[in-house]
Order: structure tokens, then sequence, then C-alpha cells
């Protein structure tokens, strides 16, 4: 877009110019854009000192309108209609110069236009970045000046010149900003036909007055705080600690926000600066509980914790994470970036209109051009090879580091640069003049390579051995429609639809072929539209949008389904079994063995559908939101928190019989629908849970209220509940709360089945490895925060992530 000359909805009509004091010409990248945008809103709220405006000469006392435009403008020739009405309609050129103005052809126009229309001497220079030499417009670095020659004919010659600008440098935007005061003065000076030096004086007076105002202001107040009672005095200090838990607060969820980017260490960093070193001194409980959050001090294994991320463009529409996860290319519609994941850098970019088949092997890029070369791009000397043409798609096979092209001749297999195999389609019964590659799967060894390929001629679905360098068995169908397939070195499956030869209806059909004999076993499953086939311990899993099966992988009889999750966006084999992760953020595995339905979340997820995309890679997820730009890094677990086979030295965890618990005299028990009751170790508090999912703390000797809890989540399985005296907390089920029954942390999804000696740390088993000990030390809140510090070390965030969420350093 770009904007015309007049205000929309304003009284003007298109065809009344409007006069500008000043045209901003810039390039449109962060830094030009920023300084541009700034110069901007100074100039036009910038107000002349009284005293200076006698000396104006040219009558102008105000700027009142200066164009900017806001977006690229259109690849043309020439430049937009409204663009040259600007630049005729402006009495002022202001040109943001940069190493890379010179290489922009657009601002080169804009400078040649308006130099033509009104002449050099209403162009002013900001300079915001690099050497002047190499900044500056070539036009306004140079002047054809007429002189006489030996012979005393006239001549022009062109003479050196070097333009004045106005600097504005700075390591960053904090000192750029400072730098701009004097740029505004000098060009404010340029364009009312003032001295700088006037405007410099002035300006330093004008800060003197508003210094001793200030002063002046802050002496009153002194003199009022010094005649008002002791009791205003509190009164400020109480308002102002409301105005600390505010911010304390607003900083839990700028936290909240950050750790669901990735950004730990950010979102960290946030909420420890409003967090006081000790206990003692009080704290913001929302505060902590985010810093907790973002420690994930007690997380083990089965859980995911966001660790790291990287930036990618808002457009891309597939991701592909090499092996060792250090690089990933973001593919779109025209292009694909090749990100390094560590240092959060796009590093390199391919431009072709085939870019989503673009895919990482072992040491680089392999893409489809333009032209439908399959091409190889080394990024360390971006040096490009053509490896075969007539290109269709592509697939790279880990374990064998092995890439597949596949052309409109066969299949080639490349190791490195160097062909390894070629594989004749034609011989397969494909019509290779129009085909797609509708499925792959790969063993975990990486030895074979199940596909399913459809042309005019049907469906032709076999098994490519990588080794070997050619097809172990192919089968070709008329009836077969979205094929999926998966196998093993015995056994090739196939999943897709047909119609029924009696009713015409479709039906979902899924063929067990043994490689040897040729024997097949066949079964139907309800549902269509299923994309993915796993194979895992339990057998076939097969997986649709809504609804999975897992099969037995012999004789194809339904082992287990699963259900209850919205739009699947991945899978993965987990264990012994499978997880599905959704579009919500939710994940679903099923454990056929122990026949347990375990479901668990994406750490920092909201209830909005947001996931666009899902990859597992090495026990990594990486995982895009909807319009966050950042992929998201999820790892499962924590080193530091093993499991063993026994409780050691734990007391085992006992529950009190439930006839020792006295709720008569609990404050307003009549009026709570009990529906579970708990007494802490110390004997303090008796927590009552109703089932209108409050949980209300009592003081047990009392009985007196001295908290609700809503909307907690839990339920009371146990008549009793820990008091860790050496962290200072209690734990309800799998909340930790501090002494005022504050919720400062969460533990794993289990069950509490010892204490530690020490008393301060609990013994768990999760619901999903019953069998499997876990000792879980708690911290206290002083333990916590010297973590939080030693983990932060000197980080400080970016500028952009300050400014964006009002962090103070």
């Amino acid at each position: 877009m770009v904007y015309y000359p007049y205000a929309e909805g304003s009284d003007l009509m298109p065809q009344e110019k409007l006069r500008y004091d000043a045209f901003i010409s810039y390039r449109h990248c962060e830094l030009d854009s920023f300084v541009s945008e700034n110069i901007h809103k100074k100039l036009e709220s910038y107000k002349l000192p009284k005293s200076v405006i006698k000396k104006i000469t040219n009558g102008k006392t105000k700027i009142e309108r200066v164009f900017r435009d806001e977006a690229e403008l259109p690849l043309s020739d020439n430049l937009s209609d409204p663009i040259t009405e600007a630049l005729a309609n402006s009495e002022f050129l202001i040109v943001i110069c940069t190493p890379d103005l010179p290489k922009s052809q657009w601002c080169k126009k804009e400078v040649e236009t308006f130099v033509q229309m009104h002449g050099r001497d209403h162009v002013l220079l900001v300079l915001a970045n690099g050497e002047p030499e190499e900044s500056f417009p070539e036009i306004l670095t140079y002047e054809d000046v007429k002189v006489k020659d030996e012979t005393g004919k006239e001549v022009t010659v062109r003479m050196e010149k070097e333009p004045l600008a106005a600097d504005c440098r700075g390591e960053n935007n904090k000192q750029r900003l400072k730098a701009m005061d004097n740029v505004i003065l000098k060009l404010c000076a340029a364009m009312f036909g003032l001295n700088y030096d006037d405007l410099k004086q002035r300006h330093r007076e004008r800060q003197i007055r508003r210094r001793l105002i200030a002063m002046g202001a802050a002496l009153a107040i002194v003199s009022v705080f010094a005649v008002t009672c002791l009791g205003f005095i509190i009164k400020i200090s109480r308002q102002n600690k409301i105005i600390q838990d505010k911010y304390a607060g607003s900083m839990a969820s700028a936290s909240q926000d950050l750790l669901s980017q990735g950004l730990q260490s950010d979102a960290l960093y946030s909420v420890r600066n409003v967090l006081p070193d000790k206990e003692k001194s009080g704290y913001n409980p929302d505060a902590y509980y985010a810093l907790t959050a973002a420690l994930a001090p007690y997380e083990i294994e089965n859980k995911y914790f966001p660790t790291g991320s990287f930036r990618v463009p808002q457009d891309y529409a597939s991701i592909c994470i090499s092996e060792d996860g250090s690089y990933a290319l973001a593919n779109s519609y025209n292009f694909s970036a090749l990100i390094d994941t560590e240092k959060d850098t796009e590093i390199y970019r391919v431009e072709s209109p085939c870019s989503f088949l673009s895919i990482l092997n072992d040491t680089g890029i392999v893409y489809i051009d333009d032209e439908y070369d399959v091409c190889y791009l080394d990024p360390s000397d971006e040096e490009e090879t053509v490896l075969t043409e007539e290109g269709c798609d592509l697939f790279y096979v880990p374990g064998e580091k092995v890439t597949l092209a596949f052309t409109l001749e066969g299949i080639y297999g490349y190791r490195d640069l160097s062909e390894e195999f070629f594989i004749d389609l034609g011989g397969l019964g494909v019509e290779t003049t129009d085909y797609s590659v509708e499925n792959m799967y790969v063993t975990e060894d990486g030895k074979y390579v199940a596909f399913a390929i459809n042309s005019f001629n049907g469906t032709c679905t076999g098994i490519i051995d990588i080794p070997g360098g050619k097809i172990k068995k192919y089968f070709t169908s008329q009836t077969a429609d979205e094929p999926v397939v998966a196998c093993n070195d015995n056994t090739l499956y196939i999943c897709y639809q047909k119609e029924d030869r009696y009713t015409g209806s479709l039906m979902t059909e899924v063929d067990a072929i043994d490689l040897k004999s040729g024997n097949a076993y066949t079964a139907d499953i309800p549902g269509f539209g299923f994309f993915d086939m796993l194979l895992v311990d339990q057998g076939l899993m097969i997986i649709s949008d809504r609804i999975s099966y897992i099969l037995d992988d012999e004789y194809l009889d339904t082992v287990a389904t699963m259900t209850g999750y919205m739009e699947a966006v991945c899978a993965f084999p987990y264990e012994d079994g499978c997880v599905i992760v959704d579009r919500s953020g939710e994940m679903f595995t099923d454990n056929v063995y122990s026949s347990t339905d375990i479901s668990f979340a994406l750490y920092g997820h909201d209830s909005t559908p947001l996931l666009t995309n899902a990859t597992y890679v090495d026990g990594d997820l990486y995982i895009g939101y909807r319009d966050s730009g950042r992929i998201v890094i999820y790892s499962p677990g924590q080193d530091n928190i093993e499991g063993s086979d026994d409780m050691g030295d734990a007391e085992p965890f006992e529950d009190q019989a439930d006839d020792d618990i006295d709720t008569d005299d609990l404050e307003g028990i009549d009026d709570i629908s009990v529906e579970s009751t708990a007494v802490s170790d110390d004997g303090k508090y008796t927590a009552v849970g109703s089932n209108d999912g409050v949980l209300h703390i009592f003081e047990t000797g009392s009985g007196k209220k001295v908290k609700e809890i809503y909307n907690s989540g839990i339920y009371l399985m146990h008549s009793r509940f820990p008091y860790l005296k050496k962290a200072g907390v209690y734990v309800i089920e799998n909340r930790v709360f501090d002494e005022d029954f504050n919720l400062i942390s969460r533990l794993p999804n289990g069950r509490i089945v010892g204490i530690g000696k020490d008393q301060k740390s609990l013994v768990y088993t999760t619901s999903y490895s019953e069998d499997i000990y876990y000792e879980v030390p708690i911290l206290s809140y002083d333990e916590m925060i010297e973590k939080a510090d030693k983990l932060l070390g000197d980080h400080v965030p970016e500028i952009s992530i300050l400014e964006k969420y009002n962090i103070t350093k």
C-alpha cells in the first residue's frame, strides 16, 4: 500500500493537493524505519521558541505536515503518481542515510526527482549509520560548475562536494534517540531559515527552565510532605505497593508469554527484577509463580518444556530441521530460508517458485529451481550444483544419509553429490509425464523407504532398498485412493480409500503384504482421511485428524483406538507407544500394556487453537504458532531428576484415617458441599474440597477459614498433605503453596508416595510410570532465586523485548 497525499475521511478531496513541509526518503528496514518514524513525530510536534520567531525571514513558524510513506513502493520503472505529487508539493527532502541507501533504486529516484524539481539546497541529510562517503546519495556528492578553460571557453566541470548532514548514529536505538534532539534542531534551523546556534541556545534555556520548574515542584512536594501527617505518608506508601504489585503482575503475564515463545532467559529476567533477593522482604506470588514456571525445577520425564526458539518468516508453509537440530529450513511458496537455530539468524535464502519442495540433507540444501532442476547448495560457500533435471519431489533418508530426487525419468539416489543409484519409474507402470508422490515412510535404521505414487495409470506403492539402490517390491492398483504407506524389512503396509463394489460407498482398507511369501492380510476400518502411519511397539498406528487406530502389525486386528484430540498436526513414536499433538497443543498417547490413557499438555499454550505445525526430531518437538513468527523448541524432562526402582531412604506417605478428620467446628462448613478433606502434616490446617471446584483452607484449631482457592483443579486424593518446614511450603496433591497458601509452583502430575528423610523432598510415581520413583527436592524461595540468578548470569533481553513488554533493567 502507498499512502496517498490526503487523509482518508478528511474534508479534502483528492484533487485538493496538500503541501508538505518535508518529504522523508528512507529504506524500509528496521533501522531506517525507526529513525524516520521518530524524526517524523518530533518534527510535527516541534514548537518554535517565541524568542526566535522575530528572526524568521521566510514566514514559516510551524512544521505542519511531513510526508513519510509506510510501505514498500510498487515494483515498476517509475515512481507512483502519489509519490511524485508528494515530492512536487514538498518544500524540503530529508534523506535517511546508511551504507545500504545507495543500493536502493527507489530512494535514488526520489532524490533525483526532488533535485530536478527543487534543487540541491532543499535536500537535508540525516546520517543514521556508516560513514558519509559510503552512505550519501551520489547525486549530492558532486556539483556541476561552469568555468572557463585555458582558451577562455566556458565549460562544465564536475566538482566533488561533501554535503552537511545531521548525525544520529549510535550503537543502539537508545543512543540514536538521544542524538536525535540535535538532529531535529539542525533540520528545523534549515527549514525555518535560522542559525543552528540560535535554536541550540534556546533549547538549553528551555531545558534549564524545565529543570527549575521540576525542582520547584519537587521542593513544593517536599514542603507539603513535611507538613502532612504521618497517615498520609502511609497511604502513599500503600498506593506505591499497589502499583508495584500491579507491575509485578504484568511482568508475570509477560514472563508467561515469553516462555511460550521459548525465550526462557527473557521470561526469567522479566520477573526476577520485581522479586526481592530474600523471602522475608515479601514478594508478589504471581511473579514468583512465573519465575518457578520458567525455571521448571521439578520437571521429570514425559513433560515437554520450552527450551529455545528461533525466528522464521511469517509466511512460511513448512519447516525442515537438520539431524542435529542446528539448522532449520523454512519453506514458503516462493523462497526457502536457511536459519541457524542456535544464533537465531537467517543465514541464506533461496528464491524459487518450487521452494516448498526444498529439504535439508546432512550437509546443505536440496531444492527444485524455477527451471525444475534439482539443485544442491552448500551454505558455507554458497556454491550451487545441479544434480539432475525435471525434478518433481525430494526426500531425505537420515539413517543412510541419502537424498532421493523424484524426476520425470525416475528416482535418483544421491550420497553427498554423487549419484548412488537410479530407479526407472516407467518400468513400475508409473505414467512419468504426470505423477505425484503421495506418501513416504522411512524405517528407523534408514535401510528401507516405502513410497506411494499416484499417476494416470493408478497407484504404485513399493519399498526402496536404500543400500542396494533398487526396488525391493512394488504393487500397482487402479482402485486405491489417498494411499498412506509404512514398512519394515519384511512387510509393506498400505492404507487407502476404495469403493465398495456392492454398495459403491467409500471405505478405508488396510493391507499388510508379506514381502517374501506375497501373503496379505486385509482389514477395514471406519473413517476417512488417514494421513500418516507409524510402526510402534504395539503395532501399526494409523492416524487421521480426529481418530487413530492401533492394529496388530501381523493380523491387523484392532488393538486400541485413540480419540479426543482435534486436528492432529504431528505424531511420533514415544517409549512403547505413540504421541499425537493436536492444533490446540494437547498431547495424547495410549499404552495398551497398562491400559492407561495418558493425556498431557505442552507447557505454555492456551486454550485457543494456535498450532500451525509440529515436527519431531531426535527427541525434540519444533512447534509453530500462528502469527508468532517463531518456532518454539520443546524438550522432554531434565537430567537432574532421575527415576529409581525403589524409594530409597524416604518415609512412606501413609494417609490418616478419614474418621480422624473432624470438620464439625470449621467455619461455615454447613454451607459447603464437602467432597473430600485433608489435614496438613503439621496439623495446623485442614483442606476441604467442594463439588463446585473450590478448595477451602481452615485453621484446624480455631476453625477459621483462611483461604478460598478457586478453579484449583485439585481433587484431594489423600487425607493429608505434606508441610516441608525447610522449604517453607505446603504441598496439596501436585500444587506447591507458600505458608499463606499462595500458589507458587507445580509438581509433575502423579502421586506422592513418600517424604525424604531430610524433610525437604518428596517421592513421586507418575500415572504413566507407577513402578518408577522420583525424588524431587523442594526448593525454598531463597534457593529458587539463587538458581534463577545463576541461570541468568549477565543476560539482558534485546531492546525490542524490553520495549514491547515494558521491562525495566
